[in-house]
């Protein structure tokens, strides 16, 4: 049963981020012209373009392409994956653009303020709650950054949301650790 729910989320995922991925190659394929000039631009100045700036280049596009689809996505579930993959990415992004972090976590916050119908979606269809990598990524970056009290919140608004229907018991325990050491750390003031 929780392999067969399991599969139809994976499935349903898999469908969006293709969508996502063929809109994007469409644009990258409509760019390579363009990329082929500036290549030559940039070797013409001595300065080529190395892996990292095309990859840094891909997420912007594909952080661009997924942030379209979110405007015109309305089933929560496919609201969901979306928010995931642009969080993905802009979290990745963060050596290349200072702006990722902070998008990164706006994107959050709309995601947690649109939780609520996106975990009955998940109920209604598999009586259960995927991980939802927002919670544990937020509170290991607060915390990292020694801002423990809102890493004890991001820890919590997880566990709330979790309650007893997460689909992975790791995930709780995860969260529950880590609001532990954050809330010890917080009242230490460290």
């Amino acid at each position: 049963m929780v392999h067969r729910q399991v599969s139809s989320v994976v499935d349903r995922m898999r469908r969006l981020v293709l969508t996502i991925l063929e809109d994007t190659a469409r644009r990258v394929a409509l760019s390579d012209l363009e990329a082929g000039r500036l290549e030559k631009l940039a070797a013409d100045r001595n300065r080529p373009s190395s892996l990292a700036e095309r990859e840094s280049s891909a997420r912007r596009d594909a952080a661009e392409g997924l942030r379209s689809q979110l405007v015109k996505a309305s089933e929560p579930l496919d609201r969901h994956f979306l928010y995931n993959q642009l969080e993905e990415c802009l979290y990745r992004s963060r050596l290349d653009n200072q702006g990722s972090l902070l998008e990164y976590e706006s994107v959050c916050e709309q995601h947690h303020a649109e939780i609520g119908p996106i975990s009955l979606a998940f109920l209604r269809e598999d009586g259960h709650l995927p991980n939802i990598p927002m919670y544990r990524q937020m509170t290991i970056m607060k915390s990292k950054s020694k801002d423990f009290a809102t890493a004890l919140r991001w820890a919590e608004r997880g566990l709330e949301v979790y309650g007893s229907k997460a689909l992975f018991e790791r995930t709780v325990s995860d969260l529950k650790k880590r609001a532990d050491i954050c809330r010890e750390r917080a009242m230490r003031g460290a």
